[in-house]
């Protein structure tokens, strides 16, 4: 039951976390590790998350909107008691509305994830239990990357950031009964892609607190969670970006249902204060759903 539980907590941070790392408008430069379970055995699901975004908010003339739609694919190997394979492939719908009311969208395959997780240790702890986890993997350029600078469907309008990156996670939890108390850290290295256009480098950090309880046969999950998240510049060409970078701080809820292989998760992401690229632009609410069969 313990397993279970912590592969229930996890799971909520995994689909949660990542979402709100967006900033700047770039929902595809970012690790999003949908691994759902500790528990043993594979896995193979499908996610669907919406977040959008108003650049130039301030001023009628020249203000845009953007929605972005991302349906994943993935799936997990479990390799070993403590190591585990988890690969995702989005195929993402970006639209935009311009100023002058003309809309543009983009549709197609993004950036495939492949990232290897390794549970350290989950041991009891006086009254307590813990547990630590380290995370890491690759973005694999796979999506359409043609970004020129007086394109208006702009660098983060990409359905690929066009480079390679290199995600870091580091999860440590202590659990008391049906409480939980987490702390998830995540840093994200960005590369240069073929125009020599790197997007910032991101670190979050997250403080999750988690409820679970039973009935019947059905395992639920709540979680609250409180997270911080800083971007550094964009560069092209060795140049800062003015327009981007920046920081936000985002309070996430969720709710979570395990029966009989089945695992559906649905979080909710709220900025309470954010400061994106210079004030140009504002992130909307995020919403998160996925679905899975453990095998």
């Amino acid at each position: 039951m313990k397993c279970l539980k912590i592969s229930l907590i996890l799971s909520l941070v995994y689909g949660n976390s990542l979402i709100a790392c967006d900033v700047c408008g770039c929902a595809l430069n970012l690790y999003n590790d949908y691994s759902l379970s500790l528990v043993k055995g594979n896995l193979i699901g499908v996610q669907y998350t919406y977040t959008s975004y108003t650049s130039h908010p301030e001023d009628a003339r020249f203000t845009t909107h953007e929605s972005y739609h991302a349906y994943s694919l993935m799936a997990r190997w479990q390799w070993t008691e403590d190591i585990r394979l988890d690969m995702v492939l989005p195929y993402r719908v970006n639209a935009q509305k311009t100023a002058r009311g003309q809309n543009l969208s983009v549709s197609g395959l993004s950036d495939a994830t492949v990232s290897l997780m390794y549970q350290i240790f989950n041991l009891p702890w006086s009254r307590f239990s813990h547990f630590l986890l380290l995370s890491t993997g690759v973005k694999i350029p796979i999506g359409d990357y043609d970004y020129k600078n007086n394109d208006v469907r702009n660098a983060n309008f990409q359905l690929s950031s066009g480079s390679w990156d290199v995600p870091l996670n580091v999860y440590y939890g202590v659990l008391f009964g049906d409480l939980t108390l987490m702390y998830h850290m995540q840093y994200m290295w960005t590369a240069k892609n073929k125009i020599d256009y790197k997007f910032g480098n991101r670190w979050a950090n997250a403080i999750v607190s988690t409820y679970s309880t039973y009935f019947n046969d059905f395992d639920l999950t709540y979680t609250a969670s409180v997270q911080y998240l800083h971007v550094l510049k964009d560069r092209i060409k060795g140049d800062d970006v003015l327009e981007s970078g920046g920081g936000q701080l985002n309070a996430i809820l969720g709710v979570q249902v395990y029966y009989n292989h089945f695992l559906l998760n649905i979080s909710y992401t709220n900025p309470m204060y954010q400061y994106m690229s210079e004030g140009f632009l504002e992130q909307a609410s995020t919403l998160n759903g996925s679905i899975a069969y453990m095998f």
